[in-house]
């Protein structure tokens, strides 16, 4: 069966996608969760959520947004969806751009039991968007999605590396023998290098109060100021939002050719001290005279 999805109006609550309350749920230990995925005309995933399943009415929400990516700083397997998730288990799968007026499947999958629904998501009369503005502003969000995924894969590296270095000097507490002085120094050394990176990624955070927040230019900051562009103007990119995806990616391959010189100099050498060094992790302890 198809079930039309009205427009979303401005203050009105999310529309609900209907299901059957006849159809129970068996109930097991623990509750259950479903898995929704939802694809479009040309039957390509473009978004999956997990929603709380249980016995009787269920309801869940979608806000018609497609798949998204997590934002940069935010850790790798940070749970996301936010309000279109739906239920209390969310999916780990961030919420993205919105979906254009179409007819969109979902296929709802609990264990080894499934059923499917089509619905129909109708454009806003009063935000006119034509199929050619939309796939113009599409073509340049994933141009830009691709530099952040290359810095999201390096904020990951950077994350744990640090986590490298917290292990280290765990290792080392109460070792107070010259190599592991010299360890310490070397992963105080990384750590500094490690945050100069993702200064230049985020950057520096203030930590004066009242003196306002200065411009600096970084390479999310400038991807940011290429998105708001695109998607703050009611018109096919341009010469302006071309120039600032092109400075996006110029900061990117900076980031990119910064980092990968980094794990290759200073962080293998660091790597090969902590490796190679004898350290004596345990002290002498003597029999107690009985």
């Amino acid at each position: 069966t198809k079930t039309q999805m009205p427009v979303r109006r401005e203050g009105e609550d999310l529309p609900k996608i209907p299901i059957d309350s006849s159809q129970k749920i068996p109930s097991r230990p623990g509750g259950d969760s479903a898995t929704v995925k939802i694809y479009n005309e040309n039957n390509e995933l473009i978004r999956t959520l997990k929603v709380k399943a249980d016995t009787g009415f269920n309801r869940n929400y979608w806000g018609f947004e497609m798949k998204g990516l997590r934002q940069l700083g935010s850790p790798q397997q940070r749970g996301g969806g936010g309000r279109f998730g739906g239920g209390e288990v969310n999916s780990a799968e961030p919420a993205g751009l919105p979906v254009f007026p179409g007819t969109y499947k979902l296929v709802i999958i609990l264990g080894n039991d499934s059923d499917q629904t089509t619905i129909v998501v109708k454009g806003d009369p009063n935000v006119p968007m034509t199929k050619e503005f939309y796939d113009a502003r599409m073509k340049m969000m994933k141009r830009l999605d691709k530099s952040t995924e290359k810095l999201l894969s390096i904020t990951d590296q950077l994350n744990d590396a640090d986590e490298t270095i917290k292990k280290v000097e765990t290792a080392l507490q109460g070792v107070e023998e010259k190599p592991a002085d010299n360890l310490r120094k070397m992963g105080k050394a990384m750590t500094d290098s490690i945050k100069n990176i993702r200064d230049f990624i985020l950057g520096k955070k203030q930590e004066k109060q009242g003196t306002g927040t200065p411009y600096q230019l970084t390479a999310s900051g400038k991807l940011n100021e290429a998105r708001f562009s695109t998607l703050g103007k009611n018109k096919i990119p341009d010469e302006q939002e071309m120039r600032l995806a092109t400075e996006a990616e110029t900061l990117v391959q900076q980031v990119i050719q910064r980092t990968n010189y980094f794990f290759a100099t200073k962080w293998k050498e660091y790597q090969m001290q902590v490796e190679n060094k004898p350290i004596k992790l345990f002290k002498e302890i003597k029999p107690v005279e009985q």
